[in-house]
C-alpha cells in the first residue's frame, strides 16, 4: 500500500523527525496522549523524556518505539479512555479523519482544564496532489481553517506559524509537477541529511510558507 511505503519511508528519516520533536517540545506538558502514533517515530523521542500514552487505529509491523500503541479511534467516544490528559499531541493525523471537527471535539472532551493541544498539519490546499491522495488525505490546511475549526471546538489558539519551506518546494515539484505519488528515498535521505542546517535557518528567520502547520492550542 503506498500509504503504508510512504510512511515508513518518511519515519526513518531521523533528522526530520528529532526537529519536529524539537519544534513540539516545549510545549509537551504532564501525561501526554498521541493521537495516530502512526509506525511510532515520533514516540521514540518522546518516551525518552517524558510519559506518553499513544494511540492508533491499527498496529504496524515495521515499529520504531517500544512503546505499543493502544488501539483506538478518536472518532470514537472518548470516556472509553476513562482519563484525561494534560497535552494531546496530533502530528500528520487530521488530515486522514474525514470528519475533523468531532475528532477535535473528542480531543476536547481528553484534555484537562488549560491542558495543551499540539497540532501538525499539511498546509496550503492549492498544492494538495498526487501524494496526499496515495497518503490517505482528506484535505490539507490554510490557517483560516483550522482556526475556525479550532473555534468552533472551543480551542484557544496561542501559536500558529508555517514549517518546512525546503519541504514545501520538494512536495511541489514531486507532487505537483512530475506527478509521482511515492516518495523518491534517495531525495528523502539527502533532504534528511540537511535537516539539521534548515532547523537552524528557520529558528532564525521564520518561513512565510512552509509544507506544515503548527498549532498551539489551549483547552479554556
Amino acid at each position: 500500500m503506498k500509504c503504508e511505503e510512504n510512511l515508513k519511508n518518511i519515519s526513518e528519516q531521523t533528522n526530520y523527525v528529532n526537529w519536529i520533536y524539537e519544534i513540539i517540545k516545549p510545549s509537551l506538558k504532564g501525561d501526554i496522549l498521541e493521537v495516530g502514533s502512526g509506525v511510532g517515530a515520533l514516540t521514540s523521542f518522546i518516551e525518552k523524556e517524558k510519559k506518553v500514552f499513544p494511540i492508533d487505529i491499527r498496529k504496524y509491523d515495521h515499529y520504531h518505539s517500544i512503546k505499543k500503541p493502544i488501539i483506538f479511534d478518536i472518532q470514537d467516544d472518548p470516556s472509553i479512555l476513562k482519563r484525561k490528559f494534560d497535552t494531546i499531541l496530533c502530528v500528520n493525523v487530521l488530515e486522514h479523519i474525514e470528519n475533523d471537527i468531532n475528532s477535535l471535539n473528542n480531543m476536547r472532551k481528553l484534555l484537562k482544564k488549560e491542558g495543551n493541544l499540539i497540532l501538525f498539519v499539511p498546509a496550503i490546499k492549492k498544492v494538495y496532489g498526487r501524494i496526499d491522495k496515495a497518503n490517505l488525505h482528506y484535505r490539507r490546511y490554510n490557517k483560516e481553517d483550522i482556526k475556525k475549526k479550532l473555534k468552533i471546538s472551543n480551542f484557544d489558539i496561542e501559536e500558529i506559524k508555517y514549517h518546512n519551506f525546503v519541504g514545501l518546494m520538494g512536495w511541489i515539484y514531486q507532487n505537483n509537477i512530475i506527478k509521482k505519488d511515492l516518495h523518491n528515498v534517495n531525495d528523502l535521505k539527502r533532504f534528511n541529511l540537511l535537516c539539521p542546517l534548515f532547523q537552524k535557518i528557520e529558528k532564525i528567520f521564520p518561513p512565510l510558507l512552509g509544507l506544515s502547520l503548527l498549532v498551539i492550542a489551549k483547552k479554556s
